[in-house]
């Protein structure tokens, strides 16, 4: 008997082959059932769900972090290019247009049209601009352009529809631009490829009268901090960034559009180091992005754009469903401020009933004291008071990606805003990189070893939160496959 009771308390630790066998057999069905869910088929695409790690099937139920991109995940990534300011003045009443558009265009405003007839200077420059600045080619047997991006596209197909279509660029890179009064040839020399770390693109051509110029496109606040100084204190400048600023008011993705003429002597000294620095060995992108930034500076601002991208169906009701449920959503994008809380209000993460606590400081000491007033009033509310009636307030945090970098470097500064971010509904990321999504999603990660996290995104710029979180979940979008092929779980 005695045998027998040592024998039982020996083999307790022991698991039979035959139920893990029978486990992983149930996690593998529950992988087809997944796949043969309907609902979840994306016709478009003609894709049906992929579970390409089986294994995590039941860490969907424990779900309590979920990181969010916004371009693509909440929205279509169907870029309709619908506002656009030349020099001081802006086009785009926001109508449904009354003339044939092209594929990405949803623009209306005759003054515009008129202005351009009338040769208007600062318009005539920025359409150029937009049919110039870009690295598409023509697909000649379909004839149509191929992008990488639906932004860039759009863009284009704005010039074109305003009657100046860039036409192709032959074996000696000349680019034609068909134009109402001829076709105009632009040399291009060089380009600064767009990079989620950049922000920005730019292109180097030379002109019909041999003036080389640069032609840089990009986000606001990247754009602003390689400007010159006479153009910061310029009138177009001022009139830019409150025209910007509504815009993104509105939940349109704004860029601003600058440029410069380069002294040839200038431009024969840094193509020598770029193309130095593309033939280096190691950390090639690294220093030609970093020889790229010399010749990126002091700019003339010239215009902006304002891009619609519509939100996928059903995202209020879904983001609704898991806030519902416990689970706290994060949206990180590399989206102005005003732009992703637009898209939050729409999209359901916001609403009118919640406070919402906006950090975009950069100094220590006024993020210090700004993460530490947030602290106090959220302290505040979690205290009883006799006074308080009704339901509790929402609380969300909306934080720059600037603000994000110095809250990095400072352990302590790091512990106050976790205390606040942990605490709160929503919390709005924007302007945030890659490498910063990935970090927020590690922060909630070692604050939190025993809550699971999902991180859910579309790109390439997605791929790094999607692996740092236990969940990955990747959607097969507009811009390729990587963030589907890298994550756990893959959609269309």
């Amino acid at each position: 008997m005695q045998l027998t009771g040592t024998w039982i308390i020996m083999f307790t630790n022991f698991v039979p082959i035959s139920l893990l066998v029978s486990l992983d057999l149930v996690k593998l069905y529950q992988g087809f059932f997944m796949s043969w869910d309907v609902i979840m088929y994306d016709e478009e695409e003609d894709m049906a769900m992929r579970a390409q790690a089986i294994n995590l099937n039941e860490e969907l139920g424990q779900v309590e972090y979920i990181f969010s991109d916004k371009t693509g995940t909440l929205t279509c990534n169907i870029m309709e290019f619908k506002k656009f300011s030349a020099g001081q003045e802006f086009y785009g009443t926001g109508e449904k247009p009354t003339t044939k558009q092209l594929s990405n265009v949803n623009f209306h405003d005759p003054k515009m049209f008129e202005n351009l007839k009338n040769n208007d200077k600062d318009l005539i420059r920025t359409i150029l601009h937009l049919a110039v600045c870009h690295d598409i080619i023509i697909d000649e047997k379909k004839g149509v352009y191929n992008a990488a991006s639906p932004d860039e596209l759009a863009l284009v197909n704005a010039a074109k529809q305003f009657g100046y279509e860039f036409a192709g660029a032959d074996a000696d890179d000349i680019m034609t631009i068909k134009t109402p009064k001829g076709p105009q040839k632009f040399k291009r020399l060089n380009v600064c490829e767009f990079t989620s770390t950049r922000k920005r693109m730019s292109v180097i051509v030379e002109d019909k009268d041999k003036k080389i110029i640069l032609m840089c496109k990009g986000a606001d606040s990247v754009i602003t901090d390689r400007l010159s100084k006479q153009s910061l204190q310029s009138k177009i400048f001022i009139e830019t960034d409150r025209i910007v600023t509504r815009y993104a008011n509105e939940g349109l993705r704004t860029l601003y559009l600058s440029q410069k003429i380069l002294p040839r002597k200038d431009w024969e000294r840094w193509n020598e180091e770029v193309q130095q620095a593309k033939l280096a060995i190691c950390h090639r992108e690294e220093k030609v992005a970093a020889v790229d930034e010399k010749i990126e500076v002091e700019m003339e601002l010239i215009g902006s754009t304002a891009i619609e991208d519509k939100l996928q169906d059903e995202v209020a009701d879904t983001i609704q469903f898991a806030k519902a449920a416990g689970v706290k959503v994060w949206v990180l994008t590399g989206d102005k401020i005003e732009t992703a809380t637009n898209i939050g209000f729409s999209a359901g993460l916001l609403d009118s009933h919640m406070t919402l606590h906006s950090i975009e400081e950069i100094d220590d000491t006024d993020l210090h004291l700004k993460i530490g007033n947030i602290n106090v009033e959220l302290d505040s509310k979690a205290r009883p008071s006799s006074a308080h009636f009704g339901p509790k307030r929402k609380e969300a945090i909306i934080v720059a990606g600037a603000s994000l970098i110095k809250i990095d470097e400072d352990i302590e500064l790091r512990e106050l805003f976790l205390k606040a971010a942990t605490r709160v509904d929503v919390v709005l990321a924007c302007r945030v990189s890659p490498k910063q999504k990935a970090d927020v999603v590690n922060l909630i990660k070692k604050r939190f070893p025993d809550k699971t996290t999902l991180s859910i995104g579309d790109g390439a710029n997605d791929v790094s939160m999607i692996l740092q979180a236990h969940v990955g979940v990747g959607i097969l979008g507009k811009e390729g496959q990587q963030a589907a092929r890298s994550a756990d779980f893959a959609i269309g």
